[in-house]
């Protein structure tokens, strides 16, 4: 993908006869029949199981067919007068077909090495739109790489049309030929002047032309290259990451390494596209039966329920119904009663756990002052003990004293 047109990108085509110069195309949902084409169109008429070239307008198809949308050349934003359709056009012609009630699904046919930068992220968007409504397939038919990627990644499959078909070239470039010498060695000198205010104007095309590649590589080329990476990546998470530095590969590394889905021919691409539109009709006429059902369901049971009430008579029907209102209103106060004891037992439980929290901490509390008095009581035993030993031995000592004084005596000593 180039700034204005990768030299890479500028291939020959044989389709080059098939280019659709058509303008104001109807947009999906403005009704009535879609525009007549200036060149054919192609599609797939189940009708006679084969390609119809020289179709006018997708109205001119029957029901059930396959519009195929060619993506070739260099893609430019705008129609040119000797060269490709413009993005902008194509992006009408997808919407068309989304738009025809007989297109069931659309073939994306690329032959294209990419091209513009601009036009390029909306067709984009349109082919991811166009794929909500309406299956959508790639068929590479030769070469879809770079901006002709980024568009084929909005498809729900991409499908090589034979083993040499390339795919990839991730990446973004800008290229010129700089004849400014050339010009000058002729005779000829370029003037550029800018406002005094615009001294930012194109400045990184001018560094790029000295031959400093940073600015116009960093303030241009890398914040393009993210969105388109990031763009690809969200549409095929799958895809290896060392596919985004800008290779292109053949078919068997394409399906390795997640660029490209299936191989096949236009008509598998085509096979594809039809499958998926009657999986997709079969699913919402599931849906809708289903729906049915469910009414027929209810039809009979209401039924039955007359039936019955036929069956009883309106008197009797009256009299059980009278009977079951009052086993209703007797069962609803039984029900209050029980909740009403269940909301008074557990008032009362919650009151007892709160006693029995409050009584477990007096009796630790209790304990603790047991064990404090128990200490004080062994010192005073010890106390006790200690007097009554003193006690004793004053009374040993006033026995011994009087022993000797009997003793003193007896022997006639004086005190």
């Amino acid at each position: 993908m180039g700034g204005d047109m990768d030299l890479d990108m500028d291939r020959k085509t044989e389709h080059e006869k098939e280019i659709i110069a058509s303008q104001n195309l109807p947009m999906a949902g403005s009704g009535g029949e879609s525009e007549e084409f200036d060149w054919w169109l192609r599609g797939y008429n189940p009708k006679t199981g084969r390609v119809q070239t020289k179709v006018n307008r997708f109205s001119d198809l029957p029901d059930g067919s396959v519009a195929i949308i060619r993506n070739v050349g260099a893609m430019m934003k705008a129609d040119q007068w000797c060269g490709p359709m413009g993005s902008e056009t194509k992006e009408r012609i997808l919407m068309s077909a989304v738009g025809s009630d007989n297109i069931v699904g659309i073939v994306w046919e690329c032959d294209s090495g990419g091209g513009m930068v601009a036009g390029t992220e909306s067709l984009a968007g349109t082919l991811e739109y166009a794929d909500k409504i309406k299956p959508t397939i790639t068929f590479v038919n030769g070469m879809t790489c770079s901006a002709c990627y980024w568009t084929a990644s909005k498809t729900r499959h991409i499908m090589m049309g034979g083993k040499t078909s390339e795919v990839g070239s991730i990446g973004t470039m800008i290229s010129w030929w700089d004849m400014q010498g050339y010009y000058e060695e002729q005779g000829y000198k370029l003037h550029t002047i800018r406002a005094s205010k615009s001294t930012d104007k194109n400045e990184d095309f001018y560094q790029a032309q000295k031959g400093n590649y940073e600015p116009i590589i960093k303030e241009t080329l890398d914040p393009i290259n993210e969105e388109f990476h990031a763009s690809v990546k969200a549409s095929r998470p799958g895809i290896d990451k060392d596919c985004f530095s800008g290779k292109v590969y053949f078919t068997a590394k394409a399906l390795e390494n997640g660029l490209a889905d299936s191989e096949g021919t236009l008509q598998d691409a085509i096979d594809f596209v039809l499958a998926e539109a009657e999986n997709k009709t079969g699913s919402n006429s599931s849906n809708d039966n289903e729906t049915e059902m469910s009414t027929e369901k209810k039809s009979l049971k209401q039924s039955v329920a007359d039936a019955v009430a036929s069956a009883l008579g309106a008197d009797d029907m009256a009299s059980k119904v009278t009977a079951l209102e009052g086993e209703r209103d007797s069962a609803q106060a039984s029900l209050a009663t029980a909740e009403k004891e269940r909301d008074d037992a557990q008032t009362a439980k919650t009151k007892a756990e709160g006693d029995l929290a409050t009584a477990k901490t007096r009796i630790s509390e209790l304990e603790a002052e047991v064990t404090r008095l128990g200490g004080l009581t062994n010192t005073n035993k010890d106390r006790v003990q200690n007097k009554n030993t003193e006690t004793e031995n004053e009374e040993d000592q006033s026995g011994i004293n009087a022993q000797i004084k009997a003793m003193r005596q007896e022997q006639g000593i004086e005190d």
